[in-house]
């Protein structure tokens, strides 16, 4: 629910009359760039005196994470999450980009180059969207998890992210039979993470898969987008 004068951004499934819709572009603040990384939004405003009501969406079969900031993530910090996490906000939220320029991180840890960079006031949510089983953990200073490069959903910007090579003891036999590839993602405390059981592109080539298993190949020409 939304309060007089409160604000929620994105992509809303349902609202009621009493809320108002703005377009918007994310990351507007800092220049154009951020709309290559992360496009448009839409922004809800409850300009009633009023309570109104907004549901809201991801845009595929995922479930909804609030990160509130002072909470969630520490006073100060950011939250660095994967490209297309980012799904709506309430309150003072800047969505923005943030650029892994480490060779080896960037082509291997499984984010990529253009993450998105969440920052916000204290009691500010925003909210996130990841597939499958949430899993949230603590790290300690100097404590080490290791993850499935598809499966991090993001971290605070105080955690390390690395790699760590998946043969170590049976070397090429297990990149090339393991089912996990040459690399698997680590992530270094102290700081807060936030993983999933099943990413988008996880999804997607579950489903694809499971198509094209019902017999005579009709559906093979089914696009999954």
């Amino acid at each position: 629910s939304l309060d007089h004068d409160g604000t929620i951004g994105r992509n809303h499934h349902y609202r009621n009359r009493k809320l108002h819709v703005h377009a918007s572009q994310n990351g507007h603040q800092s220049g154009a760039h951020f709309v290559f990384c992360l496009g448009m939004w839409r922004i809800l405003v409850n300009e009633s005196g009023e309570q109104g009501y907004v549901g809201l969406t991801p845009n595929f079969p995922a479930k909804i994470i609030p990160i509130k900031f002072g909470t969630h993530v520490g006073s100060g910090k950011s939250f660095i999450a994967q490209s297309g996490a980012y799904m709506a906000e309430l309150g003072d939220v800047d969505v923005g980009c943030n650029l892994d320029l480490s060779l080896t991180t960037c082509c291997c840890a499984g984010l990529g180059l253009c993450r998105q960079k969440l920052s916000g006031s204290d009691d500010s949510i925003a909210f996130l969207s990841a597939g499958g089983t949430i899993v949230y953990k603590h790290l300690n200073d100097g404590e080490v998890i290791t993850v499935d490069s598809g499966s991090v959903v993001g971290f605070e910007d105080s955690v390390g992210l690395g790699i760590t090579f998946n043969g170590r003891v049976f070397g090429c036999c297990t990149c090339c039979f393991g089912g996990e590839g040459c690399f698997s993602t680590t992530l270094k405390g102290p700081g807060k993470v936030y993983m999933q059981s099943m990413s988008f592109s996880r999804f997607k080539a579950a489903v694809a898969q499971t198509i094209e298993d019902r017999g005579d190949g009709s559906g093979a020409d089914v696009n999954v987008a």
